[in-house]
């Protein structure tokens, strides 16, 4: 996953499983949908969400980087405002925290830094068996003019 910051949007794109969040009014969204059998497959073919969460292909990539000539990029555009927090993730942290515990972090008044060692130490715990990878932003206001000294 990976963003650029156009100054007015956030350009996201996303291969595999690895996610963008949206922390913003109190809600958490995910942005990027996972490139993965349960995603792709399972749910088109009825299976319900309480299944798939447990379904034995559910980690099961039908995308990679590096695996195939051909590469499917997902892409997304999220309009900035200021406060937004965007979290990307690897799956080592939303495999095993969850939205629920992802938005209570990120609902807490403590800085990016603070939050990000938090989501990893909840991922450790949690028995993370994976590469837990977290990177954190905030849209922040711009910084008024400076006036030239005379």
């Amino acid at each position: 996953v990976a963003v650029l910051d156009t100054g007015e949007e956030l350009a996201i794109a996303s291969v595999g499983d690895s996610r963008a969040y949206i922390y913003h009014g109190g809600q958490l969204l995910i942005i990027t949908e996972d490139q993965t059998w349960v995603q792709e497959v399972g749910k088109k073919l009825g299976i319900e969400d309480a299944q798939l969460k447990t379904h034995p292909m559910r980690h099961v990539l039908t995308m990679a980087i590096g695996v195939s000539d051909q590469l499917r990029i997902n892409s997304y555009v999220v309009e900035l405002s200021e406060g937004m927090q965007f979290l990307l993730c690897s799956d080592g942290l939303h495999g095993v925290v969850g939205d629920d515990g992802i938005a209570e972090i990120f609902a807490n008044e403590d800085n990016l830094e603070v939050k990000g060692r938090n989501l990893i130490e909840r991922a450790r715990k949690n028995g993370g068996p994976d590469n837990i990878t977290a990177v954190l932003l905030r849209v922040v206001p711009d910084p008024p003019p400076v006036e030239p000294a005379n």
